[in-house]
């Protein structure tokens, strides 16, 4: 189970597919995660997602080596995906402590267009700090960024009048 979930995300009878990766801080995560979560997806039966969360994930794996890079780089990332009936959502855990931030990318540079991206995606997305002592994920602490790709068969809407 990944560590701490939002409080409308955690009942885990609405979890009952989950699945965890680890990989190497290095680029190498990018694809092998976003390959991993298409085959679980496809396993579960929610192909459909597959394309949306192939993108979030490569995007917030990117996100989670950088950091990892800047920070020196010898700790691995990790990823775990919660599957529903119509919904998926997608955690990344990397161990700096530096915290998510959008940013305002110019039509020609190549960086900071990936927390935009999961904006766009993400039915919804955020990110929570964790403790050093939280030994579910790991003892350095760090950050999960999340995002909820799908609908939530289980939340309520408004009803138009």
């Amino acid at each position: 189970m990944p560590p701490h979930l939002t409080a409308d995300l955690q009942w885990p009878d609405r979890w009952s597919r989950q699945e965890a990766v680890e990989l190497a801080g290095d680029y190498e995560a990018v694809p092998s995660g976003r390959s991993w979560t298409g085959k679980i997806l496809a396993g579960w039966g929610l192909a459909g997602l597959a394309d949306d969360v192939g993108l979030v994930a490569s995007e917030l794996l990117t996100n989670a080596v950088r950091a990892t890079l800047a920070g020196g780089g010898a700790s691995p990332v990790r990823l775990w995906l919660l599957g529903g009936q119509s919904c998926a959502v997608l955690l990344a855990w990397d161990a700096a402590n530096d915290l998510p931030r959008r940013g305002d990318a110019g039509p020609c540079d190549e960086r900071g267009r990936g927390l935009a991206i999961v904006d766009a995606i993400a039915a919804r997305w955020g990110w929570y700090a964790l403790p050093p002592q939280d030994a579910s994920a790991t003892s350095a602490g760090g950050k999960v960024v999340w995002a909820l790709i799908g609908t939530l068969p289980f939340s309520r809407r408004r009803r138009s009048q």
